[in-house]
């Protein structure tokens, strides 16, 4: 199934997990079914079904706890609940999210989750106009992207970190960041980032 997902073959997708579905609900596997709630929640989502992908991830959250993989896939589905609901704009909800996406990413010490949890809330701090917040939550975005050679993460927050300091008026440290994202951009050759950090540096 996730071959298919993969692939942008939603259809074939969801006929695979429906048979995985099955058999986990035949077996009583917990676990497996906690997962599978999961990857019907990233088909929904695909899909647009906002609603539907918020009750999948709720139940394999639900499912998997006290499980071995209680605490990756809640660092994961909780991401994933924030990403919905920041894409509704109810961004007070979406931070919620995110927070516990941050706790769990934490206590299994993984950095790449906690660098992309931390440039998520980092962006709707911005958004919220929260700029204190928004910088300093950026700053352990980009620590940590830095640290793992997270290039794309690297230039997307350093773009972001040019945003803050402009509204602040801070235009020559803007430019900074912005020549860090493009230098960034350019290593992993993102034309698209690229562009848009090209127009940033016009200021």
């Amino acid at each position: 199934g996730l071959v298919y997902l993969t692939k942008g073959d939603l259809d074939q997708a969801d006929k695979s997990f429906q048979e995985a579905q099955a058999i986990a609900r035949k077996i009583e596997d917990k676990e497996f079914n906690g997962i599978i709630r999961g990857v019907f929640g990233i088909l929904f989502e695909k899909r647009g079904e906002w609603g539907k992908a918020e009750k999948e991830y709720d139940a394999a959250i639900s499912l998997l706890k006290e499980t071995e993989s209680e605490k990756i896939y809640t660092a994961a589905y909780n991401n994933c609940l924030g990403s919905i609901n920041f894409k509704k704009n109810d961004y007070k909800k979406s931070l919620d999210y995110y927070q516990k996406a941050l706790v769990a990413g934490k206590e299994i010490e993984d950095p790449n989750s906690i660098s992309l949890t931390n440039m998520m809330m980092a962006y709707i701090h911005f958004v919220r106009s929260s700029f204190q917040e928004a910088n300093d939550t950026a700053d352990s975005a980009l620590a940590i992207a830095e640290s793992l050679d997270d290039k794309e993460i690297a230039s997307i927050v350093s773009l972001m970190k040019a945003k803050i300091l402009i509204k602040e008026s801070n235009y020559a440290k803007a430019r900074d960041f912005i020549n860090k994202a493009l230098t960034y951009s350019e290593m992993f050759d993102n034309n698209k980032l690229k562009m848009i950090t090209y127009l940033n540096l016009a200021i």
